[in-house]
């Protein structure tokens, strides 16, 4: 009897055109450009400064692992990434390292940023830091060994 009460719903789903719609997800979409996601960084909205931190993250990851063999298309387009990210993404995310929830994945673009303006404001954040931000300034300066040293005189 149940079986036929599945039948006689998934029939008249069918025949009635909107009797089952797809559930919606969140509209909400990470925004194209490095640009908008620094600007991001700055909003009042604290779910969205998380998200464009988070995708800044993903993109200097992504980025800094390259692509493919040298030369190829795929390596100039991390390299431009990366160019960008360095470009847009370091002063913005140098400029949030006090915030508790902004810090651990700005720490980490930092660090794979691998650039020497990035060594500053990671030991400036690393004195007033919590724990476990400071664990995570922490390990972004050990990646960041060498390219410190040689910042410093």
């Amino acid at each position: 009897m149940l079986t036929l009460w599945i039948f006689a719903f998934v029939g008249l789903a069918h025949a009635v055109p909107g009797a089952i719609r797809p559930v919606t997800t969140t509209t909400v979409q990470p925004p194209a450009t490095i640009e908008e996601l620094a600007l991001d960084l700055d909003d009042s909205d604290r779910p969205t400064r998380l998200l464009a931190a988070r995708e800044l993250r993903r993109r200097a990851r992504l980025a800094a692992k390259g692509g493919g063999r040298p030369g190829s298309i795929a390596e100039l387009e991390s390299r431009a990434e990366l160019a960008a990210l360095t470009r847009v993404a370091l002063p913005a995310c140098a400029a949030v390292l006090d915030e508790p929830g902004l810090a651990v994945p700005c720490a980490d673009v930092l660090a794979r940023l691998d650039e020497p303006g990035s060594c500053g404001p990671l030991r400036s954040a690393r004195a007033t830091a919590e724990p476990r931000v400071a664990r995570a300034i922490d390990k972004a300066l050990a990646r960041l060994g060498p390219t410190c040293a040689l910042e410093e005189p």
